[in-house]
């Protein structure tokens, strides 16, 4: 069906065409993201929803009640740059169960403290590195 974009309502006889498509173990989907100047809350936000995206809390597009659009993290790499400052990198990958994380900790958690801050929450301590 196509939506009325004003009305909200349908059109009669303006039907979708569909075809889901299935992954495998070795179907891979590359994200890339690039923000100019965000703030720590920005920054915390956009690792918020790495995370869920990382998780399969977060599906992508439509029919996500049936189980389709959700994805598994593998690795990611977050690299930023200030001017004046070195950049700061930090590597995340899927071992196992386990999620190793290369690169400072605190410093992602800071600005995810800093994204609940702002919307009211209260941010949680250090994270401990190792």
């Amino acid at each position: 069906m196509k939506i009325d974009r004003f009305t909200g309502g349908s059109y009669p006889g303006a039907l979708f065409n569909q075809q889901p498509l299935f992954g495998t173990d070795k179907t891979q989907v590359t994200v890339r993201l690039k923000v100019e100047n965000p703030t720590g809350a920005d920054v915390g936000l956009l690792l918020l929803l790495l995370k869920d995206l990382w998780t399969k809390d977060l599906p992508l597009g439509g029919e996500a009640s049936v189980g389709r659009g959700r994805l598994a993290g593998r690795s990611a790499t977050l690299t930023q740059t200030k001017k004046g400052s070195e950049a700061a990198a930090w590597t995340i990958a899927q071992d196992g169960d386990r999620l190793e994380i290369a690169g400072d900790r605190n410093a992602l958690q800071q600005y995810v403290n800093q994204f609940v801050a702002k919307v009211g929450g209260q941010p949680a301590g250090e994270v401990a590195n190792g």
